[in-house]
């Protein structure tokens, strides 16, 4: 109350009393200078301090339907918001990067923005949903309900719903620049609709080519043959590839037993996989990838070779194998996930021995995580304080880069948000 008595007289004395804070806002909120949780009680302190340290940043509203399925509804809304859009889930260090909120109907967004000062965008798994809460988003974001949403629409798609058609030509959507898509849909994808993010659901079908112009991110249901050549045209401009996790086990060999297996069935088998073509991915920097024991086997020397590679996940290693795959990883990464897997995944104290014997360059750049396997109903509270102990030490003794505990490993981080640093425990 005093600092907001002090705020009225100050403007009502001096109008430019508080143009320091507007110039020094951006450094603020985006360069790092505050935190997540400072800048958040900063903005609580005022209206007017509030509305001066929202106006630059850069945050994604992503309109969540109820009915999502559990696997995504398991990790949060905030997770989940954070996947549609491509960004670090908030609060993250800083902006840089931007912020995606989730809102559903029925939970308003956070009162710590001003969101009629913020630029705020928007992301929705379809146009039939963004048409269908249209009334409650205008309400919600203080808008005139005959406000335009299309020109602020940047994601469109989820991955449970990818869009089953190209958006009509008609629609205007300045803005778009992610969108989650089927295998035809991809296909179909007109060249003059630029987007910059790709994300198919499903693998290409033999024939299929996809040429969307603009694309420095992509990501594959898998690498079969079919999937390498439908985006064989836009390879060589990708910045970033992700590889969804996938069986990267091969179909039956036996052509008498596949003869017996039914149409379905035959849809249900592993499909085979094969390397990228380095040569096709010059441009790369980020690969995001489950490599476990069977897909390493396929995408390890693909990721070796890549000459620009500068984040990689998600390489699975046991507590025993840390070491020898440390020592595998390729040269100038910046950044490397490293999944703790197997039935010792909740033993951090085997991976201390396995840190000491490590050169702290190779430490500087890991972000271990803990995760024994996808089924966990919940994160074991004592597991999660030995491996926060594990961290505290190991970032004092061997200068590791980061620590987690996940119910699914954790990911490499995304190009244009900053590398995590320290504890990321997100859940």
């Amino acid at each position: 109350q005093e600092f907001q008595e002090w705020e009225h007289d100050a403007a009502r004395t001096n109008p430019g009393s508080m143009n320091w804070l507007r110039a020094a806002a951006p450094t603020l909120t985006r360069g790092g200078v505050l935190d997540a949780e400072s800048l958040l009680q900063t903005a609580l302190a005022s209206i007017g301090v509030r509305q001066l340290l929202s106006e630059p940043l850069s945050l994604i509203v992503v309109v969540v339907e109820f009915d999502i399925p559990f696997p995504y509804r398991a990790t949060g809304l905030l997770s989940v918001a954070a996947e549609l859009a491509g960004l670090s889930p908030f609060p993250s260090s800083c902006n840089l990067g931007g912020w995606a909120l989730p809102w559903c109907p029925g939970f308003p967004l956070r009162r710590c923005f001003d969101w009629k000062a913020a630029s705020w965008r928007l992301g929705c798994s379809s146009l039939e949903t963004l048409t269908t809460f249209k009334a409650q988003i205008c309400r919600e974001l203080q808008l005139p309900r005959e406000a335009c949403l299309l020109d602020r629409l940047v994601v469109l798609g989820a991955p449970w719903l990818p869009l089953a058609a190209p958006p009509p030509q008609k629609l205007s959507l300045p803005q778009l620049r992610r969108v989650w898509v089927s295998p035809a849909t991809a296909a179909l994808w007109p060249a003059t609709r630029m987007v910059s993010g790709m994300l198919i659901q499903g693998n290409c079908v033999l024939g299929s080519v996809v040429c969307a112009h603009g694309l420095t991110s992509l990501r594959l249901a898998g690498t079969t043959v079919e999937d390498l050549e439908a985006v064989d045209s836009v390879a060589l401009g990708l910045a970033e590839l992700e590889v969804a996790p996938t069986d990267f086990e091969a179909p039956p060999g036996d052509q008498e037993e596949a003869e017996d297996l039914t149409q379905d069935e035959l849809q249900q088998l592993p499909r085979l996989h094969v390397a990228p073509n380095p040569a096709r991915f010059l441009a790369l920097q980020r690969f995001q990838a489950r490599l476990g024991l069977d897909s390493l086997v396929i995408l390890g020397s693909f990721a070796k070779a890549l000459p620009a590679l500068r984040r990689l996940g998600t390489v699975e290693a046991s507590p025993e194998e840390l070491q020898a795959r440390s020592a595998w990883l390729p040269a100038s990464l910046e950044e490397c996930v490293l999944s703790i897997v197997g039935a010792d995944a909740g033993a951090p104290t085997i991976c201390s021995s396995q840190l000491q014997c490590m050169p702290p360059v190779e430490c500087r750049r890991l972000h271990i995580c803990f995760s024994q396997d996808d089924g966990w109903e919940h994160i074991d509270e004592a597991l999660l304080q030995e491996a926060f102990d594990f961290y505290t030490w190991a970032a004092v003794s061997v200068t590791l880069m980061g620590a987690s505990v996940r119910f699914t490993p954790a990911e490499s981080t995304p190009l244009c948000c900053p590398i995590a640093r320290g504890w990321m425990q997100r859940g």
